[in-house]
C-alpha cells in the first residue's frame, strides 16, 4: 500500500512538472505602425515595387534565354533582338 501511494504521489509530480513547462510566453512582436511616418510606408512601398520588377525582368529574361537560345542580360536586350530579328515588326508602336 504505501509503495503504491508512492508511485501515485511521484505520477502527480512528474505530471505537474510536465504541465508547467508547457507554458509559453508570447514573443515580443515588432512594431509595424507607419501612421507617424508617411514617408517610411512610401519608401517602402518603392522598395517592394523596384524588387518585383527586378525579379520580373530577371524571370523574362531567363525565359527568353531558353527560349531564343541566346543570353540576355535586360529586358531592353531581349527587345532589340526582336526587333532586330524581324521577329517583331520594327513599324508597331511598342517597337
Amino acid at each position: 500500500m504505501f509503495i503504491l501511494r508512492e508511485a501515485m504521489f511521484k505520477s502527480t509530480r512528474l505530471q505537474t512538472g510536465i504541465r508547467r513547462r508547457t507554458v509559453l510566453n508570447m514573443p515580443l512582436l515588432p512594431n509595424l505602425d507607419l501612421k507617424n511616418d508617411p514617408s517610411e510606408l512610401t519608401e517602402l512601398v518603392q522598395t517592394y515595387n523596384q524588387e518585383v520588377m527586378e525579379a520580373a525582368c530577371k524571370l523574362i529574361c531567363d525565359w527568353a534565354q531558353k527560349i531564343l537560345k541566346r543570353s540576355f542580360d535586360t529586358v531592353v536586350e531581349i527587345a532589340r533582338f526582336l526587333v532586330q530579328e524581324h521577329i517583331v515588326n520594327p513599324r508597331c508602336s511598342q517597337a
